[in-house]
């Protein structure tokens, strides 16, 4: 057995262990997530890309009187929902946010566009659901490939 070899091993996989808590806390893998939800947000589409149901006539004509450049577009009149989106740690009180089980939560980190979110994500007898929080398989699998480039990295340099 060479045992210069096995020590170099040993090495290089004490290297690799020792930084495989970046690979769950790094900020680009959780930004692909947070991408993900905006760019669905963006589409009005849910996480299995199903559409959003149409605002109403009365709705559109409202943002229209109002001066909307875009009456039809769904959820977008400040932009402040779309901009709250992000990583939420600590204390989530009246925060709107979903688990990733990655240990760390994507939501709203604004009390009011929490408050506005949550209505138009489950809806309520006057609004129907507009979900835009949820993860499906598609975002695990490209959250696991940014993973696993990560990791091939960090051993290819270890």
């Amino acid at each position: 057995m060479n045992v210069s070899g096995h020590q170099r091993l040993v090495s290089r996989l004490r290297r690799i262990s020792s930084k495989l808590p970046d690979v769950f806390n790094d900020g680009p893998a959780k930004q692909l997530l947070i991408r993900r939800m905006r760019a669905r947000f963006m589409a009005e589409v849910d996480a299995y890309g199903s559409s959003w149901p149409a605002l109403a006539k009365k709705t559109i004509y409202n943002k229209r009187w109002k001066g909307s450049s875009n009456p039809e577009k769904k959820l977008v009149d400040s932009g402040t929902l779309y901009r709250s989106f992000g990583e939420v740690s600590g204390s989530n009180a009246g925060l709107f946010t979903t688990s990733t089980g990655l240990g760390f939560r994507i939501g709203i980190d604004d009390d009011e566009a929490a408050f506005y979110g949550r209505i138009q994500h489950y809806g309520n007898y006057r609004i129907p659901a507009r979900p835009f929080m949820d993860l499906a398989y598609n975002d695990v699998r490209s959250y696991r490939e940014a993973v696993a480039r990560l990791v091939k990295r960090m051993v290819r340099e270890a």
